[in-house]
């Protein structure tokens, strides 16, 4: 609300209404590229981690032996 007020607070009575589209625009804007860059650099740090973890990890390794078979006794 407060942003709304700063953004339209100096517009005229007859302007009101197509600045107060605008603005809702840019900040439907905003958000949506805001959530699609977040998500990117989300998917981009999780495959980097994924494949660090995976360039140690061997099935000949006894630590992952150990771990593997901790997890599936059989």
């Amino acid at each position: 609300m407060p942003l709304s007020l700063v953004a339209l607070g100096t517009l005229r009575p007859n302007q009101v209404a197509e600045g107060s589209g605008l603005f809702n625009l840019s900040r439907q804007l905003g958000g949506s590229f805001g959530i699609a860059i977040l998500a990117t650099l989300l998917d981009r740090r999780q495959n980097f981690h994924y494949a660090r973890l995976v360039e140690n990890l061997s099935t000949y390794d006894l630590g992952t032996q150990q771990r593997l078979s901790q997890i599936h006794p059989d």
